[in-house]
């Protein structure tokens, strides 16, 4: 935890306060301290590791304590769910903070507190509970491995398909409920939409589900590894965690100030999007290795 998780968090969070000092971004003091102490997110893209360092704490308790395996399962299970209904709860920012439907009147937001804006506090925002439930089977997988890869050897090609139409089929599903209720369901008018968020979370738990199994099996069969693949496999956390810096220090080469507002633009045939792609793939892989270099020397320092 202290290793992989922690200090890496907080190593990323100090980069990112410098980034953000440099290129003058305007925070209320105590916001900022939030923000150092990891209680509020520096880079918006670490709600990641919280999540994983969360999962890592509750399964060492669960199955450290707690004899019968399939209760640990079950707790585990539990665990995740929760997180997602208090995701669905919470929404995307305190719209329980304010009058109803506050964030819908005009200069809402403008009069709002900083802790009311959206993507702020833990949980504020989908993305930090919609894909969990892939580490609960890998749980699965990793406790079963044998029979699990003994049955699927059998009619391989037919239990494939079905796991790819299964996928297709939940993918339809969630599109629907996404499209039809939507997780950004506060700025419908009718309060915070929990209901929607719920059966929206619903959806995507065997959307990611019959995905992550469908991987799982086809990777038995096709599993290729070749320089590019194992580079990126050694720092696809940090290149993860140093992305939004590259995402928006070149964003200068898709808009342009006009009149105070920045509009996108497109040069002929559209070459300046191919250089942004290539700037933010550099950048990223850079950052990620300079990343890398910086936790390495904070856990010597630890050390």
């Amino acid at each position: 935890m202290l290793k992989t998780i922690i200090v890496p968090f907080y190593v990323c969070v100090l980069i990112y306060g410098i980034y953000k000092l440099i290129i003058g971004v305007k925070m209320p003091l105590a916001h900022w301290i939030t923000n150092l102490l990891g209680l509020t997110l520096m880079n918006d893209y670490a709600w990641y590791p919280i999540v994983l360092a969360i999962l890592y704490i509750a399964f060492y308790f669960i199955f450290k304590y707690i004899k019968n395996r399939k209760i640990c399962f079950l707790l585990m299970f539990l665990v995740i769910f929760a997180q997602g209904v208090f995701f669905a709860v919470t929404g995307h920012f305190a719209w329980w903070a304010g009058e109803p439907n506050w964030w819908l009147q005009p200069n809402g937001w403008a009069n709002a507190q900083w802790w009311m804006q959206q993507k702020i506090m833990w949980f504020f925002g989908e993305w930090w509970v919609n894909s969990s439930i892939a580490f609960f089977i890998g749980m699965i997988y990793a406790n079963f491995e044998e029979k699990i890869v003994a049955w699927f050897k059998k009619c391989y090609w037919l239990k494939l398909a079905g796991l790819l139409l299964l996928w297709i089929i939940f993918n339809f599903v969630s599109g629907m409920a996404q499209w039809k209720l939507g997780y950004w369901s506060e700025y419908s008018g009718k309060g915070p939409g929990v209901f929607n968020k719920f059966v929206c979370y619903l959806s995507q738990l065997p959307q990611v589900t019959f995905f992550v199994l469908f991987v799982f099996t086809a990777m038995m069969k096709f599993y290729s590894v070749n320089p590019i693949t194992k580079f990126f496999g050694n720092v696809s956390y940090e290149t993860y965690m140093m992305n939004l810096i590259a995402i928006e220090a070149f964003r200068f080469l898709l808009y342009k100030n006009q009149n105070g507002r920045w509009m996108p633009f497109y040069n002929a045939g559209n070459y300046n999007l191919a250089i942004y792609a290539v700037a933010v793939l550099a950048g990223t892989i850079l950052l990620g290795l300079m990343y890398r270099f910086l936790n390495n020397q904070a856990k010597k320092l630890i050390k």
